[in-house]
């Protein structure tokens, strides 16, 4: 094969991940007008990072010694000053603390916290709280428990705590 080849092969891949990734800024766009219609809130703490171990486990352990590369190159680079000057040295703090705490033998524990975080996400986005003759969802409970009607507030309140099991056992 020759070096064309190669780059013909890579120019094609790159078209599909294009695609892909146009794909996906759709559907994401999409999830953000059905959270709104909703009233469940567009942005869920954390998920990015999840998605990242996600697609990381899912990649297999290459992809994450590929990132880990690329982030110590740009920590040596002779442009970091450059960089930081204009950015700001928050993106190279991050990267070095990144460095420090990462280690692919800790991906299926990441993993699993993923599963677990979006599985306690489905069981917040599917609670619902009856209140005031209606159903509502605990995302739009916020503008009832933040009412300037001091009673209905409380209300709103005891609505959502009432609405949740009992926990057995110790509080964490």
């Amino acid at each position: 094969m020759e070096l064309q080849d190669y780059r013909d092969r890579l120019d094609q891949i790159d078209g599909q991940l294009a695609e892909l990734f146009k794909r996906r800024m759709e559907t994401v766009r999409e999830v953000a007008d059905y959270k709104k219609e909703h009233g469940t809130p567009v942005y869920a703490a954390g998920r990015e990072r999840d998605i990242l171990y996600r697609v990381t486990g899912l990649c297999g352990p290459e992809l994450e010694e590929y990132t880990k590369a690329w982030t110590a190159a740009m920590l040596a680079s002779p442009f970091r000053k450059d960089f930081a000057a204009e950015y700001g040295d928050l993106m190279f703090v991050n990267a070095e603390i990144e460095l420090k705490t990462f280690a692919p033998e800790i991906v299926p524990q990441l993993q699993r916290e993923n599963d677990l975080t979006q599985e306690h996400q489905k069981l917040i986005a599917s609670a619902k709280v009856p209140f005031e003759g209606k159903t509502y969802t605990l995302a739009q409970m916020g503008p009832f428990q933040n009412d300037a009607d001091d009673e209905r507030r409380l209300s709103a309140w005891k609505a959502v705590v009432q609405g949740q099991p009992a926990r057995a056992g110790p509080h964490l």
